[in-house]
């Protein structure tokens, strides 16, 4: 980061943190599929994802805590959006269709516990 730096820009480095990074396990094959259907339905394609954020240390630590927790970790920064910026906004169409998408995967995550718990 020091070296070659554009415009010949003086760059030092002080006070940086390192803390642990966070990757997801695979879900289960049931899970799997209520992530799919509840995105179909909202948004009528299949879920996508990207590997972005993951050092956050909250979801490593909820992660460690509830070791067997299918864990999605989201946000409502998509198409149209501009995040951490002076003109900072978000798409609100996107917004409510991603809150409908992660009520739908708890629904159908309880229904999925409720019928297989007896």
């Amino acid at each position: 980061m020091t070296k070659n730096t554009p415009f010949g820009a003086s760059v030092y480095i002080e006070d940086f943190d390192i803390s642990e990074g966070w990757n997801a396990k695979p879900y289960e094959p049931w899970f799997q599929e209520v992530i799919n259907s509840s995105v179909k339905d909202i948004f009528g394609s299949k879920p996508y994802a990207m590997a972005q954020g993951g050092s956050i240390p909250l979801i490593g630590s909820i992660s460690k805590a509830w070791p067997n927790a299918s864990i999605i970790v989201s946000g409502v920064l998509g198409p149209n959006s501009n995040a951490h910026g002076p003109n900072e906004f978000l798409d609100i169409p996107y917004a409510i269709k991603l809150t409908l998408t992660i009520a739908s995967i708890v629904a159908k995550t309880s229904e999925h516990y409720n019928k297989h718990s007896k």
